[in-house]
């Protein structure tokens, strides 16, 4: 939870990812989180508001809900605004030392998108995303 809720290491592992930071907190576990995102060419750039809130379960599992808010800043210049992403994260712990992690998103990247070039990504980004978080905890 620590690595997925720390915009200074979320662009270490989150794949495609150059700007990242909570531009409102609300609470240790309610936050709106902004970020840009580098979009292979020629594709432009994207940039995302989410509100974050973090639940904590009884049985210890987590669930990190995100939900975009793309009205929250005004737009900027060069970068196309995500208008609608959903997901979340769910942190399983399984043993002392060893957690599960599912993540599930849907994203409406906005802009110009052919269906074959946003469909080259649907399962790549995920999966380097997750080996990306993976090898990066390992190492820490």
């Amino acid at each position: 939870l620590d690595i997925l809720s720390n915009p200074d290491e979320f662009g270490k592992w989150m794949k495609h990812f150059s700007t990242s930071t909570i531009i409102k907190q609300i609470s240790p576990t309610d936050y709106y989180h902004y970020t840009v995102a580098d979009a292979p060419w020629p594709i432009s750039d994207r940039d995302n508001i989410a509100h974050i809130r973090i639940e904590k379960k009884a049985n210890n599992e987590v669930i990190m809900h995100i939900s975009s808010v793309p009205d929250f800043l005004p737009e900027k210049e060069g970068l196309v605004r995500v208008p609608e992403s959903t997901g979340y994260w769910k942190l399983i712990p399984i043993s002392e030392n060893s957690t599960k992690v599912v993540h599930q998103a849907l994203a409406r990247p906005g802009g110009a998108i052919p269906d074959w070039l946003a469909n080259l990504g649907v399962v790549k980004i995920p999966f380097d995303t997750l080996q990306n978080l993976h090898n990066w905890f390992a190492n820490k």
